[in-house]
């Protein structure tokens, strides 16, 4: 009995099928065939392999439904299987190198950026919030600082070349001001004395002058009053000059004079201490007298308000017993040797050898202390031997 296989549109034996081989490839579509219209002896190759491969595929579909790969090409047809081409579009393979790098970097990535430090101005409870932060917070939030701290520090430099700027600016103004008001200041007695002998006005020279001139001439009045009222504004003006000059010298005065105070304490330690210091003005006042200073010449020299020339007598005499001194002194502290005990011989002692052993005490504290006082002890013990050798 012969068995009939049923195709998608043609019907044909097995025998018709016997020896016709197909071709893997697809072969182009041919026109539809039936069993009444093609039969074995006019059938082309195309159309054996068309009805061949529709034929393997039914059969394989039965036999293995649940196959999830076709035939191999060398099970069905005993031929090695072609290799396998990669693609051009995918690129060659990958090295292993390459591949764990950019794995390491996707991994970085997908962690986010590293977390940073805070700014180093924060303080310790903005720092414990800083670190409860994630790590993409912190750079965005350090970045702006970093960006704040640049526009402050640029502000500030601005702002202090301005502040300079302004501050030479005023500085060169009020020098300026300063030197026209100095100006005007000076030449303020001038024009007042030259207001004062106009020659115009100079038969009135009273206050009954006055109301006879408002009587008889009028107009004349009105240039006298114009003219005094300017004599009196020229006048007030000088008067107030002369007041702001006396009060910015004693200001000055003052600065100067504790500035020299304290140079002078920093010179001489024990110009600190109240008794000490008074004990050397005293000594001092009574120097000056000495040399032919009165009381109140020591005390206007003393708050600034006399002036005196170092070509005075007085201050030479002065400069003279000061060089003196510093001469005494250095060879004091230069030499640092004791004096031997002088040997006195039985009687009585002369008022000279007293004067002797006085000036040798004296420059022997003087070597000692080295203060002002005992300086002038020195000098006086110094002028009494030497008067008593000149007698």
């Amino acid at each position: 009995m012969q068995q009939i296989i049923r195709l998608p549109e043609i019907t044909y034996a097995p025998e018709d099928l016997g020896g016709v081989g197909g071709s893997p490839s697809p072969a182009p579509a041919a026109p539809a065939a039936t069993p009444e219209t093609i039969s074995s002896q006019d059938m082309t190759p195309s159309d054996a392999g068309r009805i061949l491969r529709s034929l393997r595929k039914t059969q394989a579909a039965e036999a293995a439904p649940a196959a999830a790969t076709p035939p191999s090409f060398a099970a069905e047809y005993g031929a090695s299987a072609p290799e396998e081409i990669p693609s051009q579009e995918d690129g060659p393979a990958p090295d292993a190198d390459q591949a764990s790098a950019e794995t390491d970097e996707q991994a970085s990535q997908d962690e986010g950026p590293a977390p940073s430090e805070p700014p180093k101005s924060w303080s310790k409870e903005a720092r414990e919030v800083w670190a409860s932060l994630d790590p993409e917070t912190q750079a965005y939030i350090a970045q702006r600082d970093r960006e704040d701290s640049t526009a402050v520090r640029k502000a500030q430099s601005e702002a202090a070349q301005l502040r300079q700027y302004a501050q030479q600016a005023v500085e060169t103004e009020r020098m300026q001001l300063e030197q026209v008001r100095s100006q005007y200041e000076a030449a303020l007695p001038d024009l007042y004395r030259m207001l004062s002998q106009n020659e115009q006005f100079a038969d009135i020279q009273s206050f009954d002058d006055v109301e006879r001139l408002a009587k008889e001439d009028w107009a004349r009045y009105v240039e006298y009053d114009a003219y005094t009222k300017k004599v009196g504004l020229v006048q007030s003006q000088m008067v107030a000059a002369q007041q702001r000059q006396a009060e910015e010298y004693n200001h000055n005065w003052m600065r100067w004079s504790t500035a020299q105070d304290q140079r002078f304490a920093e010179r001489v330690p024990e110009m600190k201490e109240p008794e000490k210091a008074k004990i050397v003005h005293e000594a001092g006042a009574k120097t000056l007298t000495d040399v032919g200073f009165s009381p109140h010449e020591i005390n206007e020299l003393w708050h600034g308000r006399a002036s005196l020339s170092m070509r005075d007598a007085r201050v030479q005499e002065l400069f003279h017993d000061a060089i003196k001194f510093r001469a005494s002194k250095g060879k004091l502290q230069a030499a640092r040797v004791q004096p031997l005990p002088a040997v006195q011989r039985p009687g009585a002692t002369s008022s000279g050898n007293r004067n002797v052993h006085a000036l040798t005490a004296a420059k022997q504290k003087l070597s000692q202390s080295g203060s002002i006082e005992d300086g002038l002890a020195v000098l006086r013990a110094q002028r009494a031997a030497n008067a008593k050798r000149s007698r």
